[in-house]
């Protein structure tokens, strides 16, 4: 799934497409495999492409991606 169509959709959904974001977000960051990435490395990532919005909705469920 094409990450620019997350960052879109992840602040104007509402209930069930906000799952879909972080289990998708999760299987990204698990792919990753040299090096791999804790989650908050993910999220600095993100924040360092500029996508500082989609990160501050991201960062409270970082636990589970």
């Amino acid at each position: 799934m094409d990450l620019a169509f997350l960052v879109f959709i992840f602040p104007q959904a509402r209930i069930a497409a906000p799952a879909l974001v972080l289990v998708t977000v999760k299987r990204q960051r698990e792919s990753l495999h040299n090096p791999t990435k804790t989650a908050e490395e993910l999220l600095e990532t993100f924040e360092k492409q500029g996508l500082t919005k989609f990160v501050a909705r991201l960062r409270p469920f970082a636990t589970l991606v």
